[in-house]
């Protein structure tokens, strides 16, 4: 009998987009409950380091959720729960997965609606690939009537493609970028299972990659109505410029090199 095979070669890129981010939310929880009542809690209450277990157990369940749910889209299976939640959460979740500090704005309140565990890795993706194919990456959010855009801004001087297309293309033929090239079509997955799409706009010195979230009580809006606005629209920054990481650290979570280091570490804790 011939048994079906899975494609190795796709979970192993799976795998390494998505190995250490898991270990190092379980290894943060354990160490919050193992650190409970010894010297070096460093006279927090309990509360405090249950707080940070349980926070940590969550992160690691919605990154589980979020790629189970991509597999289940892809083979076929189309049902995705969606729910309403604050823009603000995606803001201050990306804060906290590459550790920055996360300044609220009143317009961080707007409730948008879709899949939120899913929405959050692609943003997640963007802002990683961004820090591969150009320096000075921003992440810029504002408000509109219908629902709220989620950007991010890099420097690009060198290879200037006009559409998201050209974009791909570009990525696909410099084996340096190839990561980033998967990182952004996983991305528009993620947006595809939400019935969003990612966008492309070229500016004169720099280039975005974003997408738009309907508000909560609207329909999903038509390529129409999730056309950029002009470059001279003001946008909020939610990422305080100080507290940008190094690219080094955010591409560090994804790299091949990054992922051995912690399965090593990982093994040798375990």
């Amino acid at each position: 009998m011939n048994r079906i095979q899975p494609n190795w070669n796709s979970l192993a890129d799976i795998n390494f987009l998505v190995h250490r981010r898991f270990v190092e939310h379980l290894n943060a929880a354990i160490g919050a409950v193992n650190i409970i009542d010894t010297p070096e809690a460093g006279g927090k209450p309990v509360e405090f380091w249950k707080k940070r277990a349980i926070r940590h157990i969550m992160q690691a369940q919605n990154l589980y959720e979020a790629w189970s749910m991509l597999a289940r889209h892809k083979s076929g299976h189309t049902t995705v729960y969606t729910s309403q939640f604050r823009a603000g959460d995606l803001l201050e979740w990306l804060a906290a997965e590459t550790s920055q500090n996360y300044v609220p704005q009143p317009d961080h309140d707007r409730i948008l609606e879709g899949n939120r565990e899913t929405l959050q890795e692609a943003l997640l993706l963007i802002y990683s690939a961004a820090h591969t194919m150009g320096p000075n990456v921003q992440l810029l959010a504002e408000s509109s009537t219908k629902g709220f855009w989620f950007r991010v801004r890099y420097q690009d001087t060198r290879r200037q493609p006009r559409n998201l297309e050209e974009l791909f293309e570009k990525l696909d033929d410099d084996w340096r970028t190839g990561n980033a090239a998967y990182e952004l079509a996983r991305a528009q997955d993620f947006l595809e299972l939400n019935r969003y799409s990612l966008h492309f706009v070229r500016l004169k010195d720099a280039c975005e990659l974003g997408f738009f979230v309907a508000a909560a009580g609207m329909a999903h809006s038509s390529s129409a109505d999730a056309i950029r606005e002009t470059e001279e629209t003001i946008a909020t920054r939610p990422i305080e410029d100080e507290t940008q990481p190094d690219g080094d650290n955010i591409r560090s979570h994804f790299s091949r090199r990054g992922q051995g280091a912690a399965s090593r570490r990982w093994r040798s804790e375990g």
